[in-house]
């Protein structure tokens, strides 16, 4: 995985308590990891190009195809959120939820 992404994975998993101003909790070491160890795979077949946290204890990942369909994840600590491209013009998407347990 891209160094820049491990960087921002470690300075997420430092925010504090209220780190959003608005009481979002700080994020499990588990959330990190499957984030992290989720990313390691999609790096070899996909391009990451935004690692983000969200409010509600989640990591919204954002990576395009080869021919440049947009895959947004939402990574939490018992599932993944996954958000698909399915026109030209970027306008609709159909959503996935994954269960990891």
């Amino acid at each position: 995985m891209n160094m820049e992404f491990n960087e921002k994975l470690d300075k997420i998993q430092k925010l504090e308590n209220d780190w959003d101003g608005h009481g979002s909790p700080p994020f499990s070491k588990t959330t990190i990891e499957t984030t992290r160890k989720f990313l390691n795979l999609l790096c070899q077949g996909f391009t990451v190009y935004s690692v983000a946290p969200t409010s509600d204890d989640s990591i919204l990942v954002k990576l395009t195809t080869n021919n440049d369909k947009l895959i947004m994840l939402e990574i939490e600590e018992n599932d993944i959120g996954i958000a698909v491209e399915i026109n030209e013009k970027g306008e609709k998407y159909t959503y996935f939820d994954v269960q990891l347990k």
